[in-house]
């Protein structure tokens, strides 16, 4: 089943109503998703895709940096690869990552390994990635690799910027 899209009215804990859209399988796992950003939903409704807005947004470097760390937490505590999808698919806080997660969670549910379904998405996670992800699931260390990683993303976050900063200073 694809990502269905999703217009909702809701209100946070402070009671102040939010407008948004979201991307799930179903409305009642919309309201899943709402409900565990604690918030309470007042007004869902189906939309055809995703606005303008929604499909333009780029999934960055950051997000794959948290989705990595978040996912290293969560296997390194023996949480299975489809819980650890799903639990971080509803709290990160970026629309394309949370529907990428979406793909992954059900290309994983159907029996293909993490790092096939990631192989899918050559945007977002470089061949080292899934590779490294691979030697993990084949090696039944990804526990083991996904904290190096993490720290490899990290410090090449760190240097690019770096660079950046260097190339902008007079």
């Amino acid at each position: 089943m694809s990502a269905l899209y999703f217009k909702y009215q809701a209100f946070d804990a402070q009671g102040k109503m939010l407008n948004g859209q979201l991307s799930a399988d179903t409305e009642r796992e919309a309201v899943r998703i709402l409900k565990g950003k604690n918030l309470t939903p007042v007004k869902i409704q189906e939309t055809r895709e995703a606005s303008q807005t929604t499909r333009r947004r780029r999934i960055s470097q950051a997000d794959v940096l948290d989705f990595t760390n978040g996912l290293c937490t969560l296997v390194e505590a023996r949480v299975p690869i489809d819980r650890s999808l799903r639990l971080l698919e509803g709290i990160t806080e970026s629309t394309a990552m949370r529907e990428l997660m979406i793909s992954l969670l059900r290309e994983v549910k159907e029996g293909r390994s993490l790092a096939e379904s990631m192989e899918a998405h050559p945007r977002v996670f470089s061949r080292m990635y899934v590779n490294i992800v691979r030697a993990g699931e084949e090696g039944g260390i990804l526990d083991q690799l996904l904290p190096d990683l993490a720290e490899f993303l990290e410090t090449s976050a760190k240097t690019r910027q770096a660079i950046i900063s260097a190339m902008i200073y007079p």
